[in-house]
């Protein structure tokens, strides 16, 4: 899923017939996730929370979606590596309610999401394994 068609054609064109089999494409935003409550057992979100200008809602829809003891796989940047003086210029990102480290594992807490195991840069971003608790 990607709201850009245009990256859904090229991820399509990319994989062969074989590949793809057993694999749907589609235009969607990740604010509005078209999944039932508790449906999914994992999300991947590479580089997609920092692109949202509102990423609280957008992580929020994640944690509706995902079923007790799913997991969110996330790969996160954060401002000082994109909005510093010669990317801001290059890089379209918004410029408003940014998310730094505390900022989103404060958030992912905030909605269930135990934040299991990461690495992290301050200056750069985050890797993460967030498992959907069972105990609320």
């Amino acid at each position: 899923m990607d709201l850009d068609i245009q990256m859904i054609q090229k991820a399509q064109k990319y994989l062969s017939s074989e590949q793809r089999a057993g694999i749907s494409f589609y235009v969607g935003d990740v604010i509005r996730l078209p999944y039932r409550d508790v449906t999914l057992d994992a999300i991947f979100g590479f580089g997609i929370l920092h692109h949202v200008p509102d990423w609280q809602r957008a992580l929020a829809e994640i944690a509706r979606v995902l079923k007790p003891g799913g997991v969110f796989f996330m790969e996160e940047l954060y401002p000082s590596l994109y909005q510093n003086f010669i990317t801001k210029h290059v890089l379209l990102h918004p410029r408003k309610n940014r998310f730094l480290s505390e900022d989103l594992k404060g958030a992912l807490q905030g909605l269930n999401l135990h934040l299991n195991n990461f690495w992290e840069h301050p200056k750069i971003g985050i890797l993460g394994i967030s498992i959907k608790r069972t105990d609320r």
